[in-house]
């Protein structure tokens, strides 16, 4: 498992069970990949392995919305959703920290 993968199932304390499906961010499907929200460019960046920039996504999702830039914004909206909605005591630290993340539903849709 890639560190920030275990990163990402440690800060959501999922199992780390290959039977266990990490749920994608945007379709709830179950997500295959954790996706840098900004990527870490060719060679990759340890410096972008922090939960802000992790989300879970399903293949679709990561190929549709992943790495365009378009979508930037609204993954970060509904990342921080995500978080709110299943670390609620991480969310309160950010708010105390001052940083008020857009809440949006869903991306559009197809």
């Amino acid at each position: 498992m890639k560190k920030y993968t275990r990163l990402y199932y440690d800060f959501f304390d999922y199992p780390k069970d290959p039977t266990f499906h990490v749920p994608c961010e945007i379709c709830l499907k179950p997500a295959v990949d954790i996706h840098h929200i900004d990527c870490k460019g060719m060679g990759g960046s340890k410096e972008k392995d922090f939960i802000e920039n992790l989300m879970g996504t399903c293949r679709d999702c990561h190929v549709e919305h992943g790495d365009n830039p378009i979508f930037r914004d609204a993954l970060v909206a509904l990342h921080f959703q995500f978080i709110t909605l299943h670390r609620p005591d991480y969310a309160i630290q950010i708010h105390k920290m001052g940083v008020k993340p857009v809440v949006i539903s869903h991306l559009a849709k197809k």
